[in-house]
């Protein structure tokens, strides 16, 4: 039984320091951060956080402080004196988002006494750390091995859950549920792994909906938790939809335009050409052209080549790098997977880019999420064009996203 926490409650307008966060850490996130005031959701979390006696479910919109919220009160755990187990367990989908998390931990404490385990190539504890963030892959093959001195765990966190659990679809076969069921994910093994130990567990996610949540019913994971729901519904916030226009353009052999109104689509068409195709590369190039973007990134299926996008879109003197080699200032195209680009938080991304048909509402969710982020100014201007091609039932199925999430789709007034 999840117990929800009443969102109807005027907000208090705390410090950090109030909400239990230390002194030490508190400077270190002005000094090196320039973050003074914690937003609604921090306030809501970081105190049953900070407790640690209670297990907690949070939902929240994308870009909205989640993640740095849980690592800044994890900095702020840390002390001074080694430890003898591991007290913090940070579990993220992708190495991309664990080194993130290994940063922001840097520069919010002044004890180093953590450590990211991502990637297989890393070498063993040297020390015990009080924080250990890694992805569950790697995580799980280190318990297993019995390297991870975890019998003092106090807090685990699982972030991105819907992605690390990846549960099926909603409309999955029986087959699909079968072989999902008899094939655990990492993840999952894991928090199974270390359910007997006596801990808080919090499970975050920005789509923390009602077929995961049952999910997470059934196992052992989780005791009586909190659920701090501040998402109010599937669609993005009324203050971010101000801030970030949302733009679709249909590409066909010969044309560029606007997605169209239902009752106008013709779902007879059909163009003969992939989302990688040189068209659809073009286009992109143009709109590079057209906008000014700062540290824009272009999201392509799982199906397509980053080094093919890449190439391509040098062929239109474009220049664009995968999203691992992320450098802050470098002010390029950034080629990524829903799944590379997940919960990485870029500051100041002007533009987002989605080439083809986002493959559910959640994903759309996710990857427009990241431009239009929190900032200490506040949420961010930004936008995100969809790039589909003229094929048949998709430019109906667009708008019928739209509509579900109540975003409201602008033209673009250098196309038809």
């Amino acid at each position: 039984m999840f117990v929800r926490s009443s969102l109807k409650a005027k907000r208090c307008y705390s410090t950090f320091e109030k909400l239990g966060i230390s002194s030490a850490t508190c400077q270190k996130l002005s000094s090196n951060f320039n973050v003074t005031q914690p937003t609604h959701a921090q306030e809501q979390f970081i105190p049953v956080l900070v407790k640690g006696s209670q297990d907690l479910l949070l939902r929240d919109r994308t870009g909205t402080g989640k993640t740095f919220g849980t690592t800044l009160t994890l900095a702020s755990l840390i002390p001074s004196t080694p430890s003898k187990s591991i007290q913090s367990l940070y579990i993220v989908p992708n190495q991309e988002l664990a080194y993130q998390i290994g940063s922001w931990l840097s520069q919010l404490t002044p004890h180093a006494s953590h450590q990211v385990f991502a990637s297989s190539d890393q070498v063993e504890l040297t020390q015990i750390p009080h924080t250990v963030v890694g992805t569950p892959a790697r995580i799980l093959d280190l318990v297993s091995q019995g390297k991870l001195p975890l019998h003092g765990l106090q807090r685990l966190v699982l972030d991105e859950a819907d992605q690390a659990l990846s549960l099926p679809k909603r409309y999955a076969t029986v087959r699909q549920q079968q072989q999902r069921a008899s094939h655990p994910k990492p993840a999952e093994l894991l928090l199974d792994a270390l359910s007997r130990l006596n801990k808080q567990t919090v499970i975050s996610s920005a789509t923390l909906n009602r077929p995961l949540r049952y999910f997470l019913s059934q196992k052992e994971w989780v005791h009586d938790p909190l659920f701090v729901d501040l998402a109010g519904g599937s669609g993005l916030n009324e203050e971010r939809t101000s801030t970030v226009q949302h733009h679709c353009l249909v590409i066909s052999d010969d044309s560029i335009r606007n997605v169209r109104e239902k009752d106008a689509i013709c779902k007879e068409s059909q163009v003969d050409f992939g989302d990688d195709d040189d068209r659809m590369m073009e286009s992109v190039a143009v709109l590079q052209e057209l906008e000014h973007v700062r540290d824009g990134i272009l999201f392509i299926g799982h199906g397509v080549s980053v080094n093919t996008v890449k190439s391509k879109l040098a062929g239109h003197g474009v220049e664009a790098a995968d999203i691992k080699d992320y450098r802050r200032g470098e002010n390029k195209l950034w080629i990524a997977t829903e799944f590379t680009a997940r919960g990485v938080d870029i500051p100041g991304v002007s533009h987002v880019f989605i080439l083809g048909k986002p493959v559910s509402v959640t994903s759309y969710l996710h990857m427009a999420g990241r431009t239009g982020r929190l900032s200490p100014q506040g949420f961010a201007s930004g936008k995100v064009i969809n790039l589909v091609r003229e094929h048949g039932w998709t430019e109906s199925k667009m708008v019928s996203m739209y509509d579900l999430l109540d975003i409201p789709v602008q033209n673009y007034q250098h196309v038809e």
